[in-house]
């Protein structure tokens, strides 16, 4: 809050850069009474992941405008803004809202606006229980641990049997389990076939979401076959360490 000693009144604006993972307006007295805006960074280095947590936006915006007096707005602050479009589309709302959205009704609107009316009106069903259920998984909340941006994938580390990491101030770990996430999967591959089956044509953010979430279930399950890699070796069961490094190669 130093800064402020510097600069004429109304001349300086802060922005809370990592607010919604580590916000600094509510322990500066609002940065010594100067007028700011609640920041999401979320992904540090342009991480390629699903993550992030709905509720949590929500709320920790409406929180910090109500009970702030000097807050201005809001921002985007990404170093990787072409990856996890959902997350940033609501962040992107709440510049307009005072009010935390109905998320059930939000995510079905969403769905309509991402695939076309036409193709989320041949796969409702399948596309509102896809989208259900990453409320519920993927976008449940940040990584634990107050981790930068979503899980790493271990396929991008470099081998070692124990400890592998994939970037610095990565984390391995999740908000929800590698196994929640393959009936999501299954479920947007049988939205597309769905909308395919019935004379429709999958449009770019369909195909985008197709490949973005198969991306996301192959490499939180790495996760899970690399955690057996290292038991095996100690085992001395040679056949299975190969087995598993050859699920990681493959």
């Amino acid at each position: 809050t130093w800064l402020t000693r510097y600069y004429r009144p109304g001349s300086l604006m802060f922005v809370d850069l990592n607010a919604n993972n580590n916000p600094k307006w509510n322990s500066t007295d609002e940065f010594g009474g100067t007028p700011w805006v609640w920041s999401m960074l979320f992904n540090f280095g342009g991480n390629t992941g699903l993550g992030g947590g709905f509720d949590q936006i929500t709320t920790d915006v409406i929180h910090a405008s109500k009970a702030a007096n000097y807050m201005r707005g809001i921002s985007i602050s990404p170093e990787g803004g072409d990856t996890n479009p959902a997350l940033y589309g609501l962040m992107a709302e709440m510049t307009w809202r005072n009010e935390a959205p109905d998320m059930e009704q939000w995510l079905k609107d969403y769905a309509k606006r991402r695939y076309g009316a036409e193709n989320y009106a041949l796969a409702q069903t399948e596309l509102d229980s896809v989208w259900a259920q990453l409320y519920t998984t993927v976008y449940s909340g940040n990584c634990p641990g107050g981790a930068d941006g979503p899980s790493q994938t271990l396929i991008n580390a470099s081998p070692k049997l124990t400890g592998a990491k994939a970037r610095v101030y990565g984390t391995n770990s999740k908000a929800y389990a590698s196994k929640d996430i393959i009936p999501v999967w299954a479920g947007l591959l049988d939205a597309a076939d769905a909308v395919t089956e019935q004379g429709g044509t999958l449009n770019a953010q369909f195909q985008y979401d197709l490949v973005d979430l198969t991306r996301q279930a192959l490499g939180d399950l790495s996760g899970d076959v690399y955690a057996k890699i290292n038991p095996a070796y100690i085992a001395d069961n040679r056949e299975a360490a190969l087995e598993y490094a050859g699920l990681m190669v493959d």
